[in-house]
């Protein structure tokens, strides 16, 4: 979508090219590799990276760049890239100024070759210039969106990308014309896809966007793959390679990316620009293919450019705006000190002891807590009483917890975090995250492996929580917290299927207790489901 067809880039293997993200981070994905992760965002220094990104800006952005060519996913414009998540987006996708100076300091003092920038203001700040002059004298190619005012005021163009030292990026839609919703003003410089784009989401899921912000990782893409090409270039070398190799529009002083070009004229530009950078753009042969026009039929809805709160997830059809909930939800299950519990015995919220029950118990009571229309403390309190614990084990012990906590819990608190109101339904959808955090966590800290003639559970608590040990559990876990998502939205009844995964390959790990806790929840399960869980499970008591 942003090459022709001269086959050339497949050589420039990309590595070695430092980029950094300046958004809302990235969650962890084994599709996309983050060389490191730095948080600006003062107190959540300990947020974990599968819910790094709450609102799911970064992520996108980050898989156009780097997403693996794996035959599935996000496959980006340069996987090669080594990728820097500075995270300085909050939960509503903004951030104060002084914030992103922090980070743009940072990415001076560490080499970075080139920053993104998927977000703006209207506003021109002297400590934003500043910032950006001090990163243009160290050589960081700088590469931001120009904004979504055109259906507004389609002269607009937001700063940082309005400032001299930066790339100014516009978005072009599938038929290769300029998008409605792109600013187009005079310091646009090029343009790239910025509709309709398919981006990785939430638990790995795809999900269409639409902005500037997409458009622009293209061009940060496209620039590292340049570079790479001979990293002793300067980064203004490859802005102006860039735009003297664009494929033309009918509009402006700008065309749309060709990275295949760019390589074609890599030789003849690289000779003029030596002997004079300033001519070297008009010295070259211009191109004269028309834009490419880019397949829009992968996705049948859009992450509008306004707020990004009407995306649908393809598989879960649940909006942005919850799974933002869902995602606060887990990240206040590891960082609020009424649910991370003080020991193993209180751990109701991390997978420990009945798992299938305390996941069932949990969804139970979300369900209960979003219909009940209030949230006085005597109407919401009487919705969590009146869930009914999943098995007829007496375990006062996991109710009493699971009740207190989540009666005393400062919902507001988290829900403000994702610019989401405190009401039941939003409570409801919270408790579902608390629900679905706890189904994950399962197979992280009750995952059993081979050892001698019988399974020894995973005690090292960094392995317990690399998704990249033991790939399938984190897969497995991933498809269960999908089908979670789906009975929560269809209002279905929760139950053992959840965990009850085809992906789940029995030979690589096993879940403790895992036919004894769905036996507990289902005791009239088929024979066949019984063996299933058995052959799955690691019955250790």
């Amino acid at each position: 979508m942003v090459t022709s067809n001269h086959g050339e880039y497949e050589s420039v293997s990309g590595n070695g090219i430092k980029v950094a993200i300046l958004d809302s981070g990235v969650s962890a994905s084994d599709d996309l590799p983050v060389k490191e992760r730095v948080n600006f965002i003062d107190g959540e220094d300990d947020i974990e990276p599968l819910y790094e990104d709450l609102s799911g800006h970064g992520t996108g952005v980050a898989g156009v760049i780097i997403g693996k060519d794996n035959g599935w996913g996000v496959t980006g414009v340069n996987p090669n890239a080594n990728l820097y998540s500075l995270r300085v987006l909050d939960g509503t996708n903004k951030a104060p100024l002084s914030r992103i100076v922090s980070a743009i300091y940072w990415c001076i003092d560490n080499d970075i070759n080139i920053m993104n920038m998927s977000f703006g203001t209207t506003t021109r700040s002297a400590i934003l210039e500043n910032a950006i002059r001090d990163a243009d004298e160290a050589g960081i190619l700088m590469i931001a969106a120009v904004g979504n005012h055109g259906m507004e005021d389609p002269d607009v163009v937001e700063y940082p990308a309005a400032f001299d030292e930066v790339m100014a990026v516009g978005a072009v839609n599938p038929q290769g014309q300029i998008s409605d919703l792109s600013s187009i003003g005079s310091v646009t410089e090029i343009l790239a896809p910025g509709e309709s784009i398919p981006v990785m989401d939430f638990l790995d899921q795809i999900s269409p966007a639409d902005g500037t912000s997409m458009a622009t990782p293209h061009i940060t893409g496209i620039a590292s793959l340049i570079w790479a090409k001979d990293e002793t270039k300067s980064g203004d070398f490859v802005r102006e390679l860039m735009k003297a190799s664009t494929r033309s529009i009918d509009a402006g002083d700008y065309g749309v990316a060709d990275l295949d070009y760019a390589l074609q004229i890599y030789d003849s530009f690289a000779e003029q620009y030596a002997e004079n950078p300033h001519t070297a753009f008009t010295s070259v042969s211009a191109n004269t293919l028309l834009p490419d026009t880019y397949d829009d039929t992968q996705v049948e809805a859009l992450w509008y450019h306004t707020d990004h709160q009407s995306a649908i997830d393809l598989s879960t059809s649940i909006t942005s705006g919850v799974k933002n909930i869902i995602k606060i939800a887990q990240y206040a299950a590891d960082n609020d000190s009424s649910l991370k519990g003080t020991n193993a015995l209180q751990k109701r919220f991390h997978g420990h002891f009945n798992y299938v029950a305390n996941y069932v118990y949990m969804m139970r009571i979300a369900r209960k807590v979003y219909n009940c229309g209030s949230i006085s403390t005597a109407t919401f309190n009487n919705a969590i009483d009146s869930a009914i614990w999943p098995t007829s084990e007496v375990n006062t012990d996991s109710e009493d917890i699971i009740k207190s906590r989540l009666k005393t819990l400062s919902y507001s608190t988290y829900l403000s975090q994702v610019n989401k109101t405190d009401n039941a339904n939003n409570r409801g959808r919270f408790i579902v995250g608390l629900a679905l955090h706890s189904a994950m966590d399962a197979y992280a800290h009750e995952a059993y492996i081979s050892s001698g003639s019988g399974y020894a559970r995973i005690e090292d608590w960094d392995l317990q929580d690399m998704i990249s040990y033991i790939p399938n559990r984190y897969n497995v876990a991933k498809d269960v917290a999908v089908d979670i998502i789906d009975v929560w939205h269809y209002g279905s009844t929760p139950d053992e299927l959840e965990f009850y995964q085809t992906s789940h390959n029995g030979g690589l790990f096993r879940l403790g207790n895992l036919r004894y806790h769905a036996k507990k929840v289902n005791p009239n399960m088929s024979q066949s489901d019984e063996t299933w869980y058995t052959n799955h499970g690691y019955d250790h008591s």
